[in-house]
C-alpha cells in the first residue's frame, strides 16, 4: 500500500534540507519501509536558525583614575587572562619595591665539574704538561673562555697552521678540554696532538725546553697562556677577565709627602713560603698578608726630592679574575747549596676570601678550590700529579691512574702542593 502524497512531499523536503546544511548525501529510503503500512515516516522538522559563531574578540575601555574613558581597544578573548597575569606580576613587583623587603641570603653557586680522567704519558718528562691540563680541565670558566668562539676551528685554524701542518696550540688545547669533558675515549689522541702543537709552535715564542727535559709547571703555564692569547680569535681582554689579576702598589714619601701608585697585571698570584715556618705549617691567608705589604728600595721622583731609601709599599687588588692561579714559591736560592726546595706544610682553604685585600668597589672576592698540582723532587728533576674535584669528591690523578681521596690533604708521601687553581663563586 502506497503512502499518501503528503508524506512523499515531506520526505523530499527533508532531503533538500540535509543537502543544504551538510555536504553529505542524504540516505536513501528502503523499499520495505515505503511499502510497509505499519511504518510511518516522521515529518521533517522545520530547520532552526543557524547558530551565530561566538565572538572571539572583545572591546576593552581604558578608564582614567577620575572615571573618564580615554580610549577603547579590541582584543582577543585570551587577552583577559594574559592581562590578569601581567597585572598580578606588576602588583607583586610594585609591592616588593614599596616595602623594600630584605633580600634572602645569597647562596653559594654550585660549580660544574667533570669526572677525573687519566692521560697516558708517552714521554717520561711530560708529567708537568699532563698535570696542568688535568687541573685546567676542572676550571670551568677557563674552558668556557677558550670555547667561546663558534668559528674557532673552522676559520681560525686554517689561518694559523704551523709550517709542519699541525694545528695551532690554541685549537689543540681546546680539543683536549672538549675531549676531557665530553669524549674521554678520544682524550689520548687529543693530548698527542697537543704535544705536537707545543713542539711546532714558534710564535710568539717557542717552548725553550726539549722534550726530554724537566720543566717548571708555572713557567709552562705562563708560556701556554701567552701563546693561546696570541692565537685565539677573540680579543685578549676575554682571557684577561678570566685569568688576569689587577693590582696597585702604593707608597708615600715621608720627605715630600707625595703618594706614588703603580698598577700591574699578572697571571695569578705568587705567594712566598718561608723555610722557617712552624712544623704544623702556616695558612694561605697569613702568607698573603705578608705579600701585600713589603719593604722595597725605590727612588722618589717628586720635584726637589729624589730620595732613595727603603719604602713600605702596600698592595691591593683592583680586579679579580674568574680563575685564580696561586703559585706557592717553594724554591729559594742558597749560596752554598744553590736552589733549595721548601717542603714546609701550608694550609690552604677550600673556600678562599680576598675581601681584606681588595680596593673598594671590587666584587667577586670568594673563590672555591677546584684543583691543584703537587710536586715531588727538586728543581731539575721530579714528578707532578694533580688533585682534582669531581662530582663524587676529590681524586688524585697521576698520569693515567685515578684514585679517590678523602680530602685535599690526602697526598702521597713526598708531594707538596705547588700550584692552586681557584674558581670564582
Amino acid at each position: 500500500m502506497a503512502l499518501p502524497s503528503t508524506t512523499s512531499s515531506r520526505a523530499a523536503t527533508r532531503t533538500k534540507i540535509r543537502s543544504t546544511t551538510s555536504p553529505k548525501r542524504a540516505p536513501k529510503v528502503s523499499r520495505a519501509s515505503s511499502k510497509s503500512p505499519d511504518r510511518v515516516t516522521k515529518p521533517a522538522q522545520t530547520p532552526s536558525k543557524a547558530k551565530q559563531p561566538k565572538a572571539n574578540r572583545r572591546h576593552l575601555q581604558l578608564v582614567e583614575a577620575n572615571g573618564d574613558i580615554s580610549d577603547s581597544i579590541t582584543v582577543p578573548n585570551s587577552f583577559n587572562t594574559k592581562l590578569r597575569d601581567l597585572l598580578n606580576n606588576a602588583i607583586h613587583f610594585q609591592e616588593a619595591i614599596d616595602h623594600k623587603e630584605p633580600a634572602p641570603p645569597q647562596q653559594d653557586t654550585v660549580l660544574a665539574c667533570p669526572e677525573a680522567h687519566g692521560i697516558l704519558r708517552r714521554n717520561t718528562a711530560f708529567c708537568y704538561r699532563l698535570a696542568l691540563l688535568q687541573a685546567l680541565a676542572h676550571a670551568a670558566p677557563f674552558c668556557t673562555a677558550l670555547q667561546s668562539s663558534k668559528k674557532f676551528c673552522s676559520s681560525h685554524l686554517n689561518r694559523t697552521r704551523t709550517r709542519s701542518g699541525t694545528q695551532c696550540l690554541a685549537c689543540a688545547v681546546n680539543r683536549v678540554l672538549r675531549s676531557y669533558w665530553h669524549a674521554p675515549s678520544s682524550l689520548d689522541s687529543a693530548v698527542l696532538s697537543f704535544h705536537r702543537a707545543c713542539h711546532a709552535t714558534t710564535s710568539p715564542s717557542p717552548w725553550p725546553y726539549r722534550a726530554s727535559e724537566h720543566a717548571d709547571i708555572q713557567e709552562f703555564l705562563l708560556w701556554l697562556s701567552g701563546v693561546v692569547r696570541a692565537q685565539h680569535p677573540l680579543p685578549s681582554s676575554a682571557f684577561g677577565a678570566a685569568l688576569d689579576v689587577g693590582s696597585e702598589a702604593s707608597w708615600t714619601c715621608r720627605h715630600c709627602g707625595r703618594v706614588h701608585r703603580k698598577a700591574e697585571v699578572s697571571l695569578g698570584l705568587s705567594v712566598g713560603i718561608t723555610a722557617a715556618a712552624p712544623k704544623r705549617g702556616r695558612d694561605l691567608s697569613s702568607c698573603l698578608r705578608d705579600e701585600m705589604v713589603e719593604t722595597v728600595e725605590v727612588r722618589c721622583d717628586g720635584e726637589g726630592c729624589g730620595t732613595n731609601e727603603g719604602r713600605r709599599r702596600r698592595i691591593r687588588f683592583t680586579g679579580l679574575p674568574r680563575v685564580l692561579f696561586v703559585q706557592l714559591k717553594r724554591f729559594e736560592y742558597s749560596p752554598r747549596r744553590g736552589p733549595v726546595k721548601i717542603t714546609s706544610q701550608l694550609k690552604f682553604p677550600e673556600t678562599l676570601s680576598l675581601k681584606e685585600f681588595v680596593e673598594k668597589g671590587v666584587d667577586g672576592t670568594r673563590y672555591e678550590l677546584v684543583s691543584y698540582v703537587a710536586h715531588q723532587g727538586g728543581l731539575e728533576h721530579g714528578h707532578y700529579v694533580a688533585m682534582v674535584k669531581g662530582p663524587r669528591g676529590v681524586s688524585l690523578v697521576d698520569d693515567h691512574r685515578v684514585q679517590r681521596k678523602r680530602d685535599w690533604y690526602d697526598l702521597p708521601v713526598g708531594f707538596s702542593p705547588y700550584l692552586l687553581v681557584y674558581v670564582q663563586k
